[in-house]
């Protein structure tokens, strides 16, 4: 069945509802409430606007539905105040926001669900999909190269992530964060929450500046465990504890290739009372970590952490996990599965560990669980074998040939001007080679020298096009140590 299509033509809100509202099969586009002054709030949610009773939320659900290119002050996609919203097999494309959230914003509601669903290319000030609700849950999604552009307030900079669960429990699971760009702020954000993110893979994503940089921040009580969060801008993983009562679980995550892995805002205070330390110690248990820097521990947590192995995974790909989005804009939940020998193999925590990894693989497959967010199979192959060194070979004395010099080259204290050689190449290479010499003589003995310094990187090449295309003679136009 096609999806009906519903445009705005670029000038108008296209729905709006105080009441119980379901969707099926739609494409929501080219709305525009900017321009919007009346009504509350003004200009928000221009896809779509439900606004329910304190006392009565509305139900809400989006069920294999496309919001794309969609522009509004604020939530170009759906905004929900005092609603029970449900995103299921939904796209969110292309929208833009002039200030906050640009896809979907819950200033106020009892629960949000998401899942199966994908968010991309959403433009705002700050933030993609910001939930303020009593009980969110984010499963099977995927989230691509989504920006923001400002650089946060500091009442901002908990909302300033591409999602951000608020003042509510949170649960992400089975998701990918890949490709998405902030003027600063975080990834995923868990403020003031109860929150479970596990079996997730974050990769890839930059943000350009700020102190509260990181893929997952935190500021409350759950568990971060069994995801997998590489190579990333800023922070692998921020950390504030220290107003935290209750301790945190950070368990059996691969995490790697950051400015700083672990990250615990303003580090360990130097009057922290011993109970207070020891509890951060053991938040942190059978992790895979590039390092411990930016912990502001003076000895790195054991409990099973390994710190500084090569993780031996295979680049970012689709391992089985099922197409997710509305009909005809789908993406797959992408992850990296570890090769043989991988120190993730069988090392996670089997306390608490999820049934399943980020595809819905059950764990655990043999000895034990994996760390990271994929469960790798019995018979999973080594690494590649990684590629012999490419060596340029060196022209023979036979292929050079002497050729006029705009002006002699010295040797730089090792003996007098020589006239440089060079040889003929093809006009399929067109290429100009500039070779320094390191001797003053003007044999071939002293060809063979410079030969034998090119092979082995004493001497620099540099490679240009000719500024005479016609011309296939090479011409020497610098020397270079």
């Amino acid at each position: 069945m096609a999806s009906t299509v519903i445009s705005g033509g670029g000038t108008t809100r296209l729905l709006s509802t105080t009441a119980d509202l379901t969707l099926n099969k739609l494409t929501l586009t080219r709305a525009d409430s900017t321009a919007e002054t009346d009504g509350i709030p003004p200009g928000f949610g221009a896809a779509l606007l439900a606004i329910g009773d304190n006392d009565a939320p509305i139900a809400v659900t989006l069920d294999d539905v496309l919001v794309s290119n969609n522009r509004a002050q604020a939530a170009p996609g759906t905004l929900a105040f005092n609603a029970d919203l449900v995103i299921r097999n939904s796209s969110f494309e292309g929208n833009r926001s002039e200030t906050y959230a640009g896809a979907v914003f819950v200033p106020e509601g009892d629960s949000v669900t998401i899942e199966r669903s994908y968010f991309k290319a959403n433009r705002s000030e700050v933030g993609t999909v910001l939930l303020w609700a009593g009980n969110a849950r984010v499963d099977q999604s995927v989230f691509e190269g989504n920006v923001s552009t400002k650089a946060p307030d500091n009442d901002e900079t908990i909302f300033a992530a591409v999602l951000a669960g608020l003042e509510g429990d949170l649960t992400l699971t089975r998701s990918l964060f890949v490709g998405n760009q902030l003027a600063d702020g975080s990834v995923v954000s868990a403020f003031l929450s109860q929150f479970d993110i596990s079996n997730n893979t974050i990769t890839g994503n930059i943000t350009t500046a700020g102190e509260w940089s990181a893929a997952v921040l935190t500021f409350g009580t759950g568990r971060v465990a069994f995801n997998t969060i590489r190579q990333n801008t800023g922070a692998a993983f921020g950390l504030i504890p220290y107003l935290v009562a209750t301790p945190l679980t950070v368990s059996s995550n691969l995490i790697e290739g950051h400015p700083i892995d672990v990250g615990i805002s303003e580090g360990i205070p130097p009057d922290a009372p011993p109970e207070l330390l020891a509890m951060w110690i053991a938040m942190f248990d059978h992790n895979l970590l590039g390092t411990a820097n930016g912990s502001g521990l003076s000895t790195p947590p054991t409990n099973g952490n390994l710190y500084g192995l090569p993780s031996l995974l295979a680049p970012l790909a689709d391992n089985g996990a099922p197409a997710v989005g509305a009909t005809g804009h789908q993406a797959v939940p992408r992850s990296f599965m570890p090769y043989a020998g991988s120190p993730a193999l069988n090392a996670g925590n089997a306390t608490g560990a999820p049934a399943g990894d980020q595809r819905g693989v059950a764990r655990p497959i043999g000895a034990g669980y994996d760390i990271g967010a994929v469960e790798a199979p019995l018979d999973v192959p080594p690494p590649p074998p990684q590629p012999a060194s490419a060596v340029t070979p060196v022209p023979t004395l036979s292929e050079w040939a002497p050729m006029r010099c705009p002006r002699p080259i010295g040797a730089r204290g090792f003996g007098s001007p020589f006239a440089p050689r060079t040889r003929r190449l093809g006009r399929s290479e067109r290429r100009l080679v500039v070779l320094s010499a390191m001797v003053g003589s003007v044999g071939d003995a002293s060809l063979d020298v410079v030969a034998q310094l090119v092979e082995h990187q004493h001497v620099g090449v540099r490679i240009e096009t000719p500024i005479d295309h016609h011309d296939d003679d090479l011409q020497v136009v610098q020397a270079e140590r």
